[in-house]
């Protein structure tokens, strides 16, 4: 499934496989942590040649000369890229380690050396045969090229730990984060909870708290830059104050499937002045990210009472993300170039009322093309997450973008992306569509359907393909039943995430794209 080969246990070892517990006793925890932040902050795709020698010191020489030509022949037999290293694998290793208990050292380096690389080796066991599960469980599915399934298949369970295109998360998951602030300002009901959340932090206002979480951000990016080891030295006592707020408790379980609690806390501390990094990726996503969840916690700790009894996800999804985030980024782009509506805008006229509601969350008309956007901050559930469970990992996509596989097949509307879109692209090729002015030749009409997500986590490969099948499904069914025209273009579903049109918002809009 992986572009590479992840080296597992029998692959190196002709024994089997201790309880992974066995391997650590005789290591104290600090060194064991050390370990664990080494081998987060390596590279996946990263040459074993390269890798391999910073792991084994002179000490463990006959035993890394053996493993290592294993490696070459393994790569010379599969003809495949090798890897010793997978983000999976490191961040399982750091959710067994963390929660131990200090311990004296008893194992000498080459013995601290060979277990570790033995519990490495059988971690990725672990995560091969989750994959192997996952591969041999998977559903087909109809209608979605072989390649972008298998894609799918290849990324679902990784994709939002890996260190690729962190850089322009950063700059997006800033730009969140100053907007969340800014929205929660310019709301009264927001600030009892604005309040809280900067007590929390000993700030006196949010430009103070983003410009020490700023700068804190440059210092740790900067220092795991220039080092493997995810340690970074902050020396001002207030700095260290402020960055407390962001380690994890000693000894805290990490839950394994989305790592929830290492987004919020992405880091530890080994001595007063010496913090460790858990993983690059978690350090960056808890600008705006964490952010959230943060917020999220403060309302249910006083049991809503910071936001009138309100809850805080809801709000966040309707009032910040698609009417405050989304809406003024679209209307910047399209108002200029042709009829632009939100859905805001046509909730608020009432011009649907009588038809069911359901307004298209952005509507857009030049000429004969029409956008219709649908916008849907959902999360998956973190069970299926996990590499085993393809099966359970599509269907929890149907239920948020589509509808169960076991729900029955009716026209009665469910507001998902999938079936909200496809009302309103019945209402289109009617001819009247109610929120514009009749349209005279329906049946020139070219319509772009799009799903806005609000989580890069969905720009995963082969996953676009698989929601525009279950549209074009409907499309199929619904013309052959005669409900909808069979006139009008309708190009392909395509997914485009929030982060997107926040970097590329200004040659959007000036259409240098």
């Amino acid at each position: 499934m992986r572009s590479v080969l992840l080296v597992t246990f029998d692959q190196i070892y002709q024994e089997p496989i201790l309880p992974k517990e066995e391997y650590l006793v005789g290591i104290d925890r600090e060194t064991l942590l050390r370990i664990a932040s080494y081998l987060l902050n390596l590279h996946a795709a990263e040459d074993f040649r390269v890798t391999f020698p910073r792991i084994f010191g002179s000490h463990s020489r006959d035993e890394a000369t053996r493993i290592f030509r294993r490696l070459e022949q393994l790569e010379r037999t599969s003809h495949s890229m090798i890897s010793i290293i997978a983000p999976e694998s490191a961040l399982k290793l750091f959710q067994l380690i963390f929660p131990r208990p200090d311990e004296p050292c008893t194992q000498s380096e080459a013995e601290m050396e060979g277990n570790i690389f033995r519990l490495f080796f059988a971690v990725n066991s672990e995560v091969v045969a989750a994959e192997n599960t996952s591969l041999d469980n998977a559903p087909e599915l109809p209608g979605v090229d072989p390649i972008a399934r298998l894609a799918l298949l290849n990324s679902h369970a990784r994709f939002d730990i890996t260190h690729e295109g962190v850089e322009r998360l950063m700059i997006s998951q800033m730009a969140k984060s100053i907007q969340l602030f800014t929205f929660m300002e310019e709301r009264e009901k927001y600030h009892l909870l604005l309040a809280a959340f900067l007590e929390a932090f000993r700030c006196g206002t949010w430009q103070e708290y983003s410009q020490r979480i700023f700068s804190l951000i440059k210092l740790i990016w900067d220092q795991i830059s220039s080092n493997s080891t995810g340690t970074i030295i902050v020396k001002e006592e207030d700095d260290r104050i402020f960055l407390d707020n962001f380690i994890l408790a000693e000894g805290a379980h990490v839950i394994t499937d989305d790592y929830f609690s290492v987004r919020e806390r992405p880091l530890f501390k080994v001595a007063n002045d010496e913090y460790v990094v858990v993983y690059p990726r978690f350090v960056v996503e808890m600008l705006h990210k964490g952010l959230y969840w943060r917020f999220q916690k403060l309302n249910e700790d006083s049991s809503r009472t910071l936001l009138g009894g309100q809850d805080w996800a809801g709000l966040y999804k309707k009032e910040f993300s698609e009417e405050y985030l989304l809406n003024p980024i679209l209307d910047s782009i399209l108002t200029k170039q042709g009829t632009a509506i939100s859905g805001k805008e046509l909730e608020d006229s009432g011009v649907l009322a009588a038809d069911g509601h359901v307004e298209p969350d952005y509507y857009f008309k030049a000429t004969k093309r029409v956008i219709l956007l649908e916008s849907k901050d959902v999360n998956i559930n973190k069970l299926f997450k996990n590499g085993d469970d393809f099966n359970g990992f599509v269907e929890e996509l149907r239920d948020k973008f589509y509808r169960r596989s076991s729900a029955p097949v009716t026209n009665k509307l469910k507001k998902t992306a999938v079936l909200q879109l496809l009302r309103n692209i019945q209402r289109l090729l009617s001819g009247v569509p109610k929120f514009d002015k009749p349209i005279a030749q329906p049946a020139q009409l070219i319509i772009y359907p799009i799903l806005l997500v609000h989580d890069s986590f969905y720009n995963m490969p082969g996953l676009n393909a698989v929601v525009d099948s279950w549209l074009q499904q409907e499309l199929i069914r619904l013309r052959h039943e005669g409900i909808i025209a069979v006139h009008g273009r309708i190009r392909p579903l395509t997914i485009i995430d929030i982060d997107t049109l926040i970097t590329y918002q200004d040659p959007f809009a000036e259409n240098k794209l």
